[in-house]
């Protein structure tokens, strides 16, 4: 063998080994990166900054948020499906990017179910249908009443268009035959600021402490929440069948080793099923889920085809 042709498979050899995934043995070897698709501060950054935790005291290296908002998600998860598929890049997947952007974009810089390896489901913040003082309803039904005494005179406010918050509008307006204006908003908070100075009449918040002390007709969970007890849920009402809120939970690049993805599954259901992480969860609404990576999976394709009929109903389009 002549020594151009020993380089040849050295290089060749080097080659292979880089783009071989780190063996669960060696890893963590530095430090691990959460992106966050979202800016600091909002649930879905609360939610990665305790598991974050967790995971640095558990694993021995440190877990550090990336903050990396743009694009309803779509900035942040197209990095990260293309980085190194080593185990030290993951993503907080949510709701959107996950499941419900490849609906409503005409094209995608990913693909959800292709680039990305799920890891394990943590949980879902329902959210509250809230009012402002002027509308004079007292529950959903005298709502939807109100709403369809005076049709087009109605503004519902949400946090973007294709967010949770804005197919959960369209969803109930579907539902219950309600012709009202859908107010977009870059944020959940902007679109509470204005529903407590009379702009709009009807927000969509995930919970935050100070929803609890508005006026709220009815939350888009399973059963009521612990932090409103005296709330009902959507389906209780009978105007709808309506169970909805944001999810989070994380994913690899495609490729990582499955060694990796079984290890952090593990310690995410641990620190799931802590009385800490059910405190913690509860401070933000979060009803925590768990489970296996191939529950993720079927997950992430149950919410798409879930909200597929709404979002076409809906014409909710973007480029």
């Amino acid at each position: 063998m002549t020594i151009r042709s020993i380089c040849a498979a050295l290089a060749a050899t080097a080659a292979v080994s880089v783009s071989m995934p780190v063996p669960a043995q060696d890893w963590p070897s530095r430090a691990v990166t959460i992106v966050v698709p979202f800016g600091a501060g909002g649930a879905t950054d609360g939610v990665a900054r305790l598991i974050a935790r967790h995971l640095s005291d558990t694993l021995g290296q440190q877990f550090v948020i990336e903050n990396r908002p743009g694009g309803a998600g779509n900035v942040a998860t197209a990095a990260v499906a293309n980085a190194k598929p080593d185990g030290h890049t993951l993503l907080l997947g949510s709701t959107g990017p996950m499941a419900v952007n490849k609906l409503i974009y005409k094209s995608l810089p990913f693909d959800p179910v292709r680039d990305f390896s799920p890891i394990a489901l943590i949980g879902v913040v329902p959210q509250a249908i809230v009012v402002g003082k002027r509308l004079p309803v007292k529950s959903l039904r005298d709502l939807v009443a109100h709403a369809r005494a005076n049709p087009g005179k109605l503004n519902f406010g949400n946090s973007g268009v294709g967010a949770m918050a804005h197919i959960t509008a369209v969803s109930l307006a579907r539902a219950a035959g309600l012709d009202v204006a859908h107010v977009t908003y870059r944020s959940g908070a902007q679109a509470l600021t204005d529903l407590l100075g009379g702009q709009i009449d009807v927000a969509f918040p995930t919970y935050i402490p100070q929803v609890a002390t508005m006026n709220a007709l009815a939350v888009t969970a399973t059963e009521r929440m612990e932090q409103m007890p005296h709330v009902p849920t959507v389906r209780e009402t009978g105007v709808a069948d309506i169970v909805a809120g944001p999810w989070f939970g994380l994913v690899a690049p495609a490729g990582t080793a499955s060694a990796v993805i079984a290890r952090v599954n593990r310690e995410v259901n641990a620190f799931i099923a802590t009385p800490k992480a059910r405190e913690l969860f509860n401070k933000v609404g979060l009803r925590a889920i768990g489970g296996t990576p191939a529950a993720m999976t079927s997950f992430m394709a149950e919410e798409t085809a879930r909200w597929a009929p709404v979002v076409d109903w809906a014409k909710i389009r973007l480029n």
